[in-house]
């Protein structure tokens, strides 16, 4: 009979075996080390009973299905130390109604069946959301994606959904995987009873056009452009970025995307002086610079 309540790790432990405590539904409480670097797969899957857990700093690496099954969760961060992140480790945590505090990775799976979800906000940096990642999250209704967004796997909002809103900062649309991101209009939504497609897009103004004529950012309704302030030339860029003389200069080597006025990519690397082209308005937007200029 299952009757542990409170697991106190001490430090010097550095790793957490596979399936170590899985299914230990008596489960409340998690006390983990500063020394911890590994999760193993499925080591705390099932533990119904947990309602928050702190990951330490220096945590390097969460196996398959990590946390799966924490039906109670309600609340965990994410160390800037993670690098190595395996699939479906939150999935049917389904009292988890935000991300984790300073998610940096997402994949397959991640969010699967968290039933409770209700805004997605995925942080700038991140440039790909995987298949599956909030498949069945039926009480998501806005979803907010950032300029940094490149691709969008097949099914990763998929299921009923009583989405309203979609927010997506990226210039270019994004990549979609399959045809099936999002629910199709034969797939009601359980909530209002109408398609994901229903709910309102809103992507910068000078990419309503691409978003528009895509065959499935189209079917969205329309919603509000987005005036992009952080465009702009702000007080305080650190990037060194500048026009000079038909060359886009790069000097600290940052890894960039540059955009017409189309919403079209004419530029992806960290090359020192590139090459633009066309006088006009370009946005330059990468993890430390988001910024339009014009030469």
């Amino acid at each position: 009979m299952d009757i542990m309540r409170n697991v106190i790790l001490p430090e010097g432990v550095i790793s957490i075996g596979d399936y170590a405590f899985s299914y230990c539904q008596n489960l409340e409480s998690l006390s983990l080390p500063s020394t911890l670097l590994s999760i193993g797969k499925e080591a705390f899957e099932g533990c119904a009973q947990l309602r928050a857990i702190a990951l330490p700093e220096g945590l390097e690496t969460l196996g398959d299905k990590a946390f799966k099954a924490c039906s109670n969760l309600e609340s965990i961060n994410w160390p800037s130390t993670i690098t190595g992140v395996g699939n479906y480790i939150f999935s049917e945590c389904f009292s988890l109604r935000t991300l984790p505090e300073g998610i940096t990775t997402l994949s397959e799976g991640m969010f699967l069946s968290c039933t409770s979800l209700e805004e997605v906000s995925i942080p700038e940096g991140i440039t790909t959301l995987p298949s599956n990642t909030f498949t069945s999250c039926p009480a998501i209704r806005r979803i907010e994606l950032p300029s940094s967004l490149t691709l969008i796997g097949d099914y990763a909002f998929y299921g009923p959904i009583a989405l309203e809103q979609v927010i997506c900062h990226a210039i270019t649309p994004p990549t979609l995987g399959g045809e099936s991101v999002f629910t199709d209009d034969s797939y009601t939504d359980a909530y209002s009873g109408v398609s994901a497609y229903a709910a309102r897009l809103s992507v910068p103004c000078v990419s309503e056009r691409p978003y528009r004529e895509h065959s499935v950012w189209g079917r969205f309704a329309e919603g509000e452009c987005l005036e992009e302030t952080s465009l702009n030339n702000v007080e305080n860029d650190t990037s060194g970025i500048s026009f000079i003389d038909g060359v886009l200069l790069n000097p600290n080597r940052l890894m960039i995307s540059v955009y017409n006025t189309l919403g079209q990519r004419v530029y992806n690397g960290n090359e020192s002086n590139i090459h633009i082209g066309a006088h006009g308005v370009y946005c330059v937007t990468g993890a430390s610079v988001n910024r339009k200029i014009a030469y």
